[in-house]
């Protein structure tokens, strides 16, 4: 049915404005049984450490390269450490101690990777801002969601902090904002600033709720068998009311169910 199909649209559109988590990164290339390696990598770091390199490190797309001579390899020590620096971070350790040692063989040659981690960065400070209508105490309503979105942060002070959960902490703050009222809500400025050397990180983000939205007149298109005045019997969503994304859902949801459509 056009109108259950035009909830679904809504609700597609209402959660394209919530930025999806960055998909993982595919799996590191390696050579197969006709592609003999070039070099062997052994890695010693703590479990969690050590699967990460496994799965992410640059060099082992470089085993599948033939032919590399030992000053290529050594170049490659040189890339990896700063690879490996990275990829900690995305954990949320910040000042590793790394060592990359090149073990010559007449077989085949063996990067030996050493890793450890150091003490994990956690959060210092959070600093959650507003625009526009939620910048300030207003009605009720809009001082509630302001404060339904800083309680349910997800990501507080004393916490570890990693790239992952500092993703889903933003997206679960947009998710909240552009849940009602605020289809078009966007997150207008974040920064997580790292100190190595203090092992913390300041949180800020900042929150541009844009146009409130509220819903129009109900367009009934496309029935047959069955009277049009079912549809906003059975949807219970009157003009003029406020957006509420959980209303559309459970509205789709009356249709749907309810054996006429």
């Amino acid at each position: 049915m056009k109108y259950a199909a035009l909830l679904a649209c809504a609700l597609m559109l209402a959660a394209a404005a919530v930025r999806a988590q960055a998909p993982a990164a595919p799996p590191a290339e390696r050579p197969t049984a006709s592609e003999p390696a070039s070099f062997d990598v052994q890695i010693q770091a703590p479990d969690a450490v050590r699967a990460l390199l496994e799965r992410h490190m640059q060099l082992q797309r470089y085993r599948a390269v033939s032919d590399l001579d030992a000053r290529e390899l050594e170049q490659l020590l040189t890339m990896a450490r700063k690879d490996i620096e990275e990829l900690l971070g995305t954990l949320g350790f910040f000042k590793p101690q790394i060592e990359l040692r090149l073990i010559e063989s007449s077989a085949l040659p063996v990067i030996e990777v050493r890793v450890e981690p150091g003490p994990i960065t956690r959060v210092k400070s959070v600093r959650l801002q507003f625009e526009g209508a939620l910048e300030q105490d207003g009605p009720p309503a809009l001082n509630t969601l302001r404060q339904r979105i800083e309680r349910g942060w997800r990501l507080p002070v004393g916490r570890p902090f990693t790239q992952s959960q500092w993703d889903e902490a933003k997206n679960q703050a947009l998710r909240e904002l552009v849940s009602q009222r605020y289809p078009n809500g966007r997150i207008s400025r974040s920064l997580a600033d790292i100190d190595p050397q203090a092992q913390t990180a300041d949180l800020s983000l900042q929150l541009d709720p844009g146009p409130w939205f509220k819903l129009g007149p109900l367009q009934v298109d496309g029935l047959r068998r069955y009277d049009p005045v079912l549809v906003p019997r059975l949807s219970r969503l009157a003009p003029g009311q406020d957006y509420d994304q959980n209303q559309l859902v459970q509205a789709q949801q009356r249709l749907s169910g309810s054996g006429y459509f």
